[in-house]
């Protein structure tokens, strides 16, 4: 496998936005490629579904907001029928019951618990290989310098 093949999607409404920047800068730091957006438009949605479908883990932030989200729960079920390996990271409430079986991480306090979270990613992840080809860049995130102040779902409180 090439380094392109460790690829991780984060997934979390914008409400988790900070957590989520925090967590791909530790996951970078780590050499690892993180696609990430809380954005979403329909000009974006396939860029989006094909971050999904290029991962090698899905990263779910858990929250209460997070699993009302019909983008976040889009994103999962389509992680879940690619049968991609799904790491849940619980920052506030309770585990999903769904997902409840996949013992989330805690990061109920706000840190990134990078050991614990790289130690459950490395099954899932090829060491860099001289010459590899970088991983693709399917970057959403960039196509806007604004970060989103608002959560897109609809009556939901920010």
């Amino acid at each position: 496998m090439s380094e392109a093949s460790s690829f991780i999607f984060i997934s979390y409404s914008p409400s988790e936005s900070a957590y989520a920047d925090k967590l791909k800068k530790a996951l970078e730091a780590r050499g690892l490629s993180v696609g990430m957006t809380a954005l979403r438009t329909s000009r974006l949605e396939s860029k989006i579904e094909e971050q999904v479908r290029q991962c090698t883990t899905y990263v779910l932030l858990m929250t209460a907001r997070s699993q009302v989200s019909e983008a976040v729960n889009a994103e999962l079920a389509l992680a879940q029928t690619l049968e991609k390996p799904i790491l849940p990271v619980l920052l506030e409430g309770k585990p999903w019951p769904a997902l409840e079986t996949l013992q989330p991480l805690d990061a109920s306090q706000g840190e990134v618990p990078i050991e614990q979270l790289f130690e459950r990613l490395s099954p899932y992840l090829s060491p860099p290989s001289p010459g590899a080809a970088a991983a693709p860049d399917l970057s959403v995130e960039a196509e806007s310098s604004v970060a989103p102040t608002s959560s897109i779902e609809p009556g939901l409180p920010e």
